[in-house]
């Protein structure tokens, strides 16, 4: 990029995405690093706005140590006020996917930042102009049902988007750094204080699960075959493969703690090997080796050949979709007419990750980190404070 010089002492280049960079001597006289002016547009509408923002001006009064805070607000100001914070949104979205974030990771934070943009009617103001008391009141809201982990995603989305403004030198600061989410009673109401202790499934109500499945699936084959009608079932073919799906589903998170997503998106690959199963985890965006156990390899043995590529097609659909929790909804669904209460899908995860180190525990001689390492590596987790969450 080839610079020139827009005014005394003022410098500018034009990036790739069209947004002018500036370089011009600081407090102390020194030229100052480049930084985006957020500015797209011709020279011309560029050396406007540096006459507008009377940078030149402030540039002088730098020179002479005479540079005041009210002065510099004003610069900025000017020098923000078209490069909005819906103009940021694509630069922000093409980053994260450049630098590998997962896709459901990058879908969770322009979803909390879309829902930020409106709620607090933030679309045409610049970084800039983003204080504190635009992002705390969508953290924290008073009188809310959010619980704390929903506050903690929203405050991430955040700080995620001002990491990447003050890398593009579009804001002078982040704002959103000094912004906790609160715990406290005067924020959060009793229930919101309680950490949820998530129930494990005993025996007896996994068994009673997978036999609701399997009866399903009988009768729906039979149905299907016999060219029968029952007025309770709308759409028989689409009914068995959901319950064909949660039957497998069930005994992956029961046998070896699968997330839902994950089972969604199986690929007959994954199944190549003799004695395992290769899973692309999506929440860590990599891939683990899981032993194949006898009752997963029945199970998977039982599951008819559609697609060509997906074990899952309509349901690894929807996972990669807004309606990524639509399965999970549908199998609290089926819980309710197994009488089961209390319990979710990731319930199973739970279950499995304890069992494994109750069996651990009563086999190996092994310490108490060593084994949540190990069962760390089997499901997927960063590091064992995370494994730790679920005993």
């Amino acid at each position: 990029m080839t610079a020139i010089e827009i005014a005394h002492d003022i410098q500018a280049r034009k990036k790739e995405s069209g947004v002018w960079e500036i370089k011009h001597p600081g407090r102390d006289g020194r030229p100052t690093n480049w930084y985006s002016s957020g500015i797209k547009g011709t020279e011309r509408d560029l050396r406007k706005h540096v006459k507008s923002a009377k940078l030149e001006d402030i540039v002088a009064l730098g020179k002479r140590n005479a540079l005041t805070e009210s002065a510099l607000a004003q610069f900025t100001r000017g020098t923000s006020k078209r490069m909005t914070l819906e103009a940021v949104r694509e630069e922000w979205k093409e980053f994260m996917e450049k630098v590998g974030k997962a896709p459901r990771s990058i879908e969770t934070c322009l979803n909390y930042y879309d829902m930020w943009l409106r709620d607090m009617k933030l679309g045409k103001l610049s970084p800039m102009e983003i204080t504190l008391d635009h992002i705390y009141p969508f953290v924290n809201p008073v009188d809310s049902p959010l619980k704390v982990k929903t506050r903690q995603i929203r405050l991430f989305a955040i700080r995620t988007l001002f990491q990447y403004l003050l890398a593009n030198n579009y804001c002078a600061g982040n704002p959103a750094a000094i912004v906790k989410v609160r715990k406290g009673k005067e924020i959060l109401k009793h229930v919101q204080q309680e950490v949820k202790h998530i129930e494990a499934f005993t025996k007896p109500e996994f068994r009673r699960l997978i036999k609701h499945f399997t009866s399903e699936i009988l009768y729906l084959e039979k149905l299907i075959r016999d060219e029968k009608h029952d007025p309770k079932i709308h759409k028989p073919n689409a009914r068995l493969d959901w319950m064909r799906f949660f039957r497998f589903a069930s005994i992956m998170s029961w046998e070896i703690g699968l997330r839902i997503g994950d089972i969604c998106q199986l690929e007959w690959m994954c199944f190549a090997s003799e004695g395992e199963v290769i899973v692309h985890t999506d929440k860590r965006d990599t891939r683990i080796a899981v032993p194949m156990t006898d009752t997963m390899k029945a199970a998977f043995e039982q599951l008819p050949t559609g697609d060509i590529d997906y074990l899952f097609p309509v349901q690894r659909d929807l996972i990669l979709s807004k309606s990524r929790s639509r399965p999970s909804e549908y199998f609290k669904k089926e819980l309710v007419q197994c009488e089961i209460e209390g319990k979710t899908f990731h319930a199973l995860r739970h279950t499995c990750i304890r069992r494994m180190k109750k069996e651990l525990e009563d086999g190996a001689d092994l310490t108490s980190d060593e084994i949540l390492e190990q069962i760390g590596r089997v499901v997927a987790h960063a590091n064992i404070t995370t494994t730790k969450g679920y005993l």
